[in-house]
């Protein structure tokens, strides 16, 4: 397995996992321009005000340029790509904690600890696994047990969560 930490932090976050998987897409599309044609499948995380995760210009462009690319995501996320015209057919809604079998690749998608809903990927590709996880104050609902890698950012946000918890 292989993969490329394309951008991350506050300002945008996409990474590409062995060429034809996008995670999180909160870039310009100069940013994905280099890897796009590849992609055969994005996995979006979650969004919120400041699109570090979710942009809505670049999805929008992707979904047009490729139009067979995939979208996997949680529930919470499908309104927003109706809202910037991803073809529902494009669109794979995944419960959590659940394995699904995509034939080049697993996944699994569990819940995590964010100020909107999110979510972390498991990936199982050719008897590798992959966890990525972002904006979360606690990886302790996530078992990743003998994986081969592990992405995670973490940021301090968690302080003010656990802060307006106890207001």
């Amino acid at each position: 397995m292989n993969y490329e930490i394309v951008k991350t932090g506050s300002k945008g976050n996409f990474i590409v996992i062995n060429d034809f998987i996008g995670i999180d897409c909160g870039v310009s599309f100069t940013t994905v321009k280099p890897y796009y044609k590849k992609l055969k499948v994005l996995f979006i995380t979650h969004s919120h005000s400041w699109f570090d995760h979710f942009s809505c210009k670049t999805i929008k462009k992707l979904a047009e340029l490729r139009p067979t690319l995939k979208f996997v995501v949680a529930d919470y996320l499908v309104q927003n790509l109706y809202d910037i015209g991803v073809n529902k057919k494009n669109i794979y809604v995944l419960d959590t904690d659940k394995w699904y079998n995509f034939n080049a690749f697993k996944c699994q998608l569990t819940p995590t600890v964010h100020d909107v809903p999110n979510v972390a990927i498991h990936l199982s590709i050719n008897g590798e696994k992959l966890l990525y996880a972002t904006d979360t104050a606690t990886l302790d609902c996530i078992q990743a047990k003998n994986y081969n890698y592990y992405l995670v950012e973490r940021k301090l946000w968690w302080r003010w969560i656990r802060t307006k918890k106890t207001m």
